[in-house]
């Protein structure tokens, strides 16, 4: 280029007479035409930036047969290789026999199909603030996909569009074929939001793990969704390997199922549940200095200081509350007395008892998880004796039993997964340890009163932004644990799944958690199911199955408007939900007697609460032949068999056995969802949430201040107390 420009700038004929009419005109030696439009190129070259190139969002893994890859959805087609990258606005076409996987910036990865057509319409992470959104735009054929890591909170962030539905999905494995007429979504792993639209997405049929659903062009979604099989995996394994054969497709799951039952393949394997992905944490606070341990130490040692007035020392030196109780307890300091001497430090500082309590809860948890996991061990014993002791410290500073429990449970849960206890553990080990503590003769609290505060709190602590559950994996992992702690807290096995299903849909329905009606009743129906038929509550199929049927049909139709159902819309998710897990790998119940357990025990618990949520028992009847029917058609079931079987289920000969405790289950449920203390402790719950984010932000932000090794005799009183950088109001 410079020699170039060296050769076209060269004097040439431009003389004063050409220049003149452009005022130009003087002393010049003038430039070659050539030599200006070459100039004039690279100044605007300079002047004007480069058009953005769009950022790859993935790369194909594997390449099998012939594939085409569209850059920017434009002819002429390229052939894709392996390591190819992909960006928004591609289009991926594979032909007959050929295959392609994708793995894209997040870890998810996509399979697609021979004769498949996908667009990749927009795909953006952004790490640092927990955000993903990813938009597929599926044409034709069979699509599989995993996504392996949940973003955002609530709403799903990764979007499959077709033109007769959109896919939510959030964490999951599942498949997606798409005919002419009609879109079949099977869910492998997770949970599918299917709907029409974007806008329907937060009414959406909600399609669980081993579920199958469907939507036809032109007709709304059915809300009852298809158990998957064994069977049907292999059936899926071989239209992956083949692609959708050409001709009429059968418009639902069961049908198109059976249409191609001929055609095999290796069965699709689930994958692993996905996992929550947190923001960062803020970067560790820097040891504290030596003279401030040294005098920490000492006073430790000596003993002539209160450990409240320790507490302050180390806090005024400027070591983290973390610190100051992770020594006391090296130094052999009973646990009970770190806790109340850190409570006490907070509340001369200003916080009151509530925010002392969750400070010092936090601090401790930390530090005892901490020494605990130096020392070998996995953090959980420290863990439990944090929670155990910490409510009757709590108590003794003046809150109610409830409160105390509450807050303690918020604090521990958050700490111990701040403190990399992964949430799973973190929040079977508070819920069980707080159970216990709560029924102790300190706190006073019948056991039916310690599941309940233990169930709303914990559920409304898994799912916030500072444990990092999903709303869905929150009440799982709460009614999982819960139930086994009402039992070892003398509850039988009914009335521990009756409280915890009762207490678990409440918490579940709170405006924080964003579920859906359905996907809250599913959620609590198949934990609450599995549960009760572990070895620890004993209970047979048929019992699980009448107790939570009974108990969730109780409490969903009390608060059916508060979780946007009618009561009757109610009653058809449970008898779905219910169906759905009885025919499940774990129970291994048969179509028949699935159907004929959960039709019965939600008749009679219907029966028994319809004239509280405005039903008759024609309507009750109606709606649990109308839902069963349904879910034994899409099992398989030809219509008058389905009619039949819940017909002879939902008669009286049939449900007497068992309607005295089915109709137990549905009254205590329903009182208790609808309890005044019940609906307080939900307020509470969400009230000591907030103040515990408040409290941990402070914890991890605050620097403290390291005041000069004259002050270790100070007896100024210190504006800094445990787990807060400034004096707090006691009405903050």
């Amino acid at each position: 280029m410079a020699e170039i420009i060296r050769r076209e700038l060269r004097p040439a004929v431009l003389g004063p007479r050409r220049l003149a009419p452009l005022g130009l005109a003087g002393n010049w030696t003038g430039f070659s035409w050539a030599g200006l439009v070459i100039l004039g190129v690279i100044c605007l070259a300079l002047a004007f930036p480069k058009t953005a190139v769009a950022a790859a969002v993935g790369h194909f893994v594997q390449v099998t047969g012939k594939v085409d890859l569209l850059k920017q959805g434009k002819e002429p087609a390229a052939a894709a290789k392996e390591k190819d990258e992909v960006e928004p606005n591609d289009v991926i076409q594979t032909h007959g026999g050929a295959k392609a996987q994708v793995k894209f910036i997040d870890d998810s990865s996509i399979i697609i199909s021979p004769d498949s057509r996908l667009k990749i319409e927009e795909f953006t992470v952004q790490a640092d603030k927990n955000q993903r959104k990813a938009v597929l735009y599926f044409f034709q054929g069979i699509l599989e996909f995993t996504v392996t890591r949940i973003f955002s909170k609530q709403e799903p962030d990764f979007l499959i569009k077709t033109e007769t539905a959109i896919m939510g999905v959030r964490g999951t494995h599942g498949m997606s074929i798409k005919s002419p007429e009609t879109v079949f979504l099977f869910t492998f792993q997770g949970a599918v939001a299917l709907a029409t639209s974007i806008a329907d997405l937060s009414r959406a049929t909600v399609v669980g793990t081993m579920e199958a659903n469907q939507r036809v062009k032109n007709q709304p979604v059915p809300p009852v969704n298809t158990p998957i099989t064994g069977a049907d995996l292999r059936v899926l394994g071989g239209l992956q390997n083949k692609g959708l054969p050409a001709g009429a497709v059968a418009p639902n799951v069961r049908g198109m199922l059976n249409q191609f039952k001929s055609i095999q393949g290796p069965p699709i394997k689930p994958a692993p549940p996905a996992k929550p992905v947190t923001p960062p944490v803020a970067p560790a606070a820097k040891a504290a200095p030596k003279a401030a341990v040294d005098a920490v130490g000492l006073a430790l040692k000596e003993g002539n200081k209160s450990l409240k007035d320790v507490v302050v020392l180390g806090k005024t030196l400027g070591m983290s509350p973390a610190e100051v109780a992770a020594q006391a307890l090296k130094a052999g300091v009973p646990l009970e007395a770190v806790l109340r001497g850190a409570v006490q430090a907070g509340m001369a500082g200003g916080l009151t008892a509530q925010q002392a309590v969750a400070a010092a809860v936090s601090a401790i948890t930390q530090a005892a998880v901490s020494n605990a996991r130096s020392a070998g061990t996995d953090g959980q014993q420290a863990l439990r004796a944090v929670v155990a002791a910490a409510g009757p410290v709590a108590k003794s500073e003046g809150m109610t039993s409830q409160a105390a429990i509450t807050t303690v449970v918020a604090a521990a849960t958050t700490s111990a997964t701040q403190s990399g206890m992964s949430s799973k553990t973190a929040v079977a080990t508070v819920v069980g340890a707080a159970t216990t503590s709560a029924t102790s003769a300190q706190m006073g609290l019948t056991a039916q009163q310690a599941v309940t505060t233990v169930v709303m709190a914990a559920t409304a602590t898994a799912a916030s932004a500072q444990v990092g559950m999903t709303a869905t994996q929150a009440v799982t992992a709460v009614v999982a644990s819960a139930t086994a702690a009402a039992s070892q807290a003398g509850l039988t096995a009914q009335q521990s799944v009756t409280t915890v299903v009762a207490a678990a849909t409440v918490a579940g329905a709170a405006p924080s958690m964003g579920m859906t009606g359905q996907q809250l009743v599913s959620s609590v129906v198949t934990a609450a199911t599995l549960a009760a038929v572990t070895p620890q509550l004993g209970m047979t199929n048929q019992q699980a199955l009448s107790a939570v049927v009974g108990a969730a049909t109780g409490a969903t139709t009390s608060i059916a408007s508060q979780i946007g159902l009618t009561a009757q819309q109610a009653i058809t998710s449970v008898v779905a939900s219910a169906t759905a897990v009885a025919m499940a790998p774990q129970m291994g119940m048969s179509v028949q007697a699935a159907i004929s357990t959960v039709a019965g025990a939600a008749t009679v618990a219907g029966n028994t609460i319809a004239s509280q949520v405005g039903l008759t028992t024609q309507q009750v009847l109606s709606t649990v032949t109308a839902s069963s029917t349904a879910v034994g058609v899409q099992a398989g079931l030809s219509e008058s068999a389905a009619t039949t079987l819940v017909s002879s289920a939902t008669s009286a000969t049939t449900v007497t056995p068992i309607s005295a405790s089915i109709q137990e289950a549905a009254s205590s449920a329903a009182t208790t969802a609808t309890s005044s203390e019940t609906q307080a402790l939900q307020t509470q719950t969400l009230a000591t949430l907030a103040a515990q984010a408040t409290i941990i932000t402070t914890m991890t932000t605050t620097t403290p201040t390291v005041l000069a090794p004259t002050t270790l005799t100070s007896t100024t009183t210190p504006t800094t107390v445990l787990g807060s950088g400034s004096t707090a109001s006691p009405s903050q």
